[in-house]
């Protein structure tokens, strides 16, 4: 994700795919780099590739999340609350899936259980807020609108 540095994250992506192609770690890092960057559906692609190749892996609720958030920038909310509730079953206080399935529960108008993930998040991250979360460099502006109006319906504070 380079904190922003899309082209270059991509360029090193594809150099890591190169030198590393049945590694589920590199498949899954890359394809962070990918949604981040706009492409969810090549990003897609790489973590079924990520899952085939690590299928017993302990730590599948990485590449589960990242699932996730390249569904919910395709804007295939229900996978995105499908994904992250998978995430959420083994891990019930992992944040990054909790604010995925919040926004997308709110994007599918089911704001009580958007709400619900909300006060769920807080509990754990306290510090969570919008005006935060712009931390995260989404590359394009629309990406990044998605995502704050979402958990803007659910209700997470400015």
């Amino acid at each position: 994700m380079l904190g922003g540095l899309h082209l270059q994250g991509r360029e090193f992506a594809e150099r890591a795919l190169r030198l590393h192609p049945n590694s589920a770690d590199v498949r899954t890092a890359c394809g962070w780099s990918f949604s981040f960057g706009g492409e969810p559906e090549t990003a897609l692609e790489h973590f079924e590739v990520a899952r085939r190749l690590s299928p017993l892996d302990p730590r599948a609720f990485l590449t589960q999340t990242a699932t996730a958030s390249a569904n919910f920038f395709l804007r295939r909310f229900e996978e995105t609350v499908d994904w992250s509730t998978r995430v959420l079953q083994q891990k019930p206080t992992w944040v990054p899936a909790l604010r995925y399935r919040a926004a997308a529960l709110a994007h599918l108008g089911h704001t009580e259980d958007a709400r619900a993930d909300i006060t769920q998040l807080l509990a754990h991250q306290p510090a969570c807020t919008l005006g935060w979360l712009t931390v995260y460099k989404f590359r394009h502006p629309w990406m990044q609108a998605l995502f704050s109006e979402g958990l803007r319906l659910a209700g997470l504070p400015e």
